[in-house]
């Protein structure tokens, strides 16, 4: 396996990451359970670009075997997608002294140039103010005792003229009235502005593992996600799948209902699991094996992969039952089983005298 993992890293620096790939897969294929497989797809992902791919297979890698490196490598994939989503964050400047000298003078540019245009407006409406102004303004209010001081009339009461509505829609569009307010002199109501609502909507299904999505894969998940559980539930959630034409391997990852009791979790799993194997084989004749991943979502709120098997055509086709047991698909149909006990659930335990094939933790 080491030898593959070397192959493998050749090609990535070579920029053969096609052929990196099939070689990745094909190593997946004999070895389902491997961090070092997993992190490999993962960097090829990361080579082509795909960042959220990326992310998907460095996060499986961890949950099998959790390194600093790796945890690294999934920190910048997520950042990438952050980047994809938001545009990349702006690099700094280097703040020269010539740049600040630029700043400054600008700054005081746009100040003198603010400064000249208040000046002109002020002397503009000073004229304006001494050529309009009425002389009924200011009128002769003297009295016996008084040497005659000029005194402002008081003000009128303001009314506002009714016109004829402009309608927007069928609503007609209401004048504000003006008001008075003895410590701000006269003032119109602020219309009030409400800013329109949208739908939030949310992007709860991934179609592929990888893009683009091929045929094979389109045949595989509208197959699979055509099934229901044994209680009728629709396949809700995410249904992603990867098929390779060229080895006949399929990776089918499918998310499990939040609503599925942790009584029975682990056989009703299995079985959902089985039935999954079998609608892939229908749907695409090119696949001859298959590894079917269950994620569950934890009471945390954390994805986790909950379970993983591996089988084939072969073992599928020599089944002499169509409704086969959970012991049956534990210990014989799915090779190299594995229960997350983050999941919740137990596993059986494995056979006396025999190596356990089915994995825990």
């Amino acid at each position: 396996m080491q030898q593959e993992l070397r192959d493998i890293d050749e090609m990535i620096d070579e920029g053969d990451l096609t052929g990196a790939q099939i070689a990745c897969k094909s190593l997946l294929q004999q070895h389902p359970t491997s961090a070092a497989a997993h992190e490999k797809m993962g960097d090829i992902m990361y080579g082509r670009e795909l960042w959220e791919d990326a992310v998907e297979w460095y996060d499986l890698a961890l949950q099998l075997n959790e390194t600093p490196g790796l945890r690294s490598k999934l920190a910048k994939a997520q950042q990438r997608v952050r980047e994809a989503r938001t545009g990349p964050e702006p690099e700094p400047v280097e703040d020269t002294g010539h740049t600040r000298r630029l700043v400054w003078l600008g700054v005081g540019a746009a100040a003198m140039t603010l400064v000249v245009i208040m000046v002109v407006i002020g002397i503009a409406q000073s004229r304006r103010g001494r050529q309009d102004r009425p002389r009924s303004d200011v009128i002769s209010d003297t009295g016996p005792g008084d040497m005659g001081s000029p005194a402002l009339t008081s003000p009128s009461t303001v009314r506002s003229t009714r016109t004829s509505p402009a309608a927007v829609g069928d609503r007609p569009l209401e004048i504000p009235r003006a008001h008075e307010n003895p410590q701000e002199h006269w003032a119109a109501r602020q219309v009030p502005r409400r800013a329109p609502r949208r739908a939030i909507t949310s992007r709860t299904r991934q179609e592929a593992i990888t893009d683009p999505l091929t045929d094979h894969d389109r045949a595989v998940i509208d197959a699979v996600s055509s099934l229901t559980w044994d209680d009728e539930r629709p396949m809700t959630g995410r249904v992603s799948a990867m098929v390779d034409p060229f080895t006949g391997y399929a990776v089918v990852r499918v998310t499990i209902p939040s609503s599925l009791p942790i009584v029975g979790l682990v056989e009703r799993v299995v079985l959902q699991a089985y039935r999954v194997a079998v609608a892939t084989m229908q749907a695409d004749e090119v696949v001859s094996s298959i590894t079917v991943q269950m994620v569950r979502v934890t009471d945390r709120g954390e994805r986790v992969l909950a379970f993983r098997g591996n089988t084939t055509r072969e073992t599928l086709r020599n089944l002499d039952t169509a409704s086969p047991g959970f012991d049956l698909l534990w210990n014989n149909v799915f090779k190299t089983v594995w229960w997350n006990p983050q999941a919740g659930g137990a596993p059986p335990a494995a056979p006396e005298g025999e190596q356990a094939a089915a994995t825990t933790g």
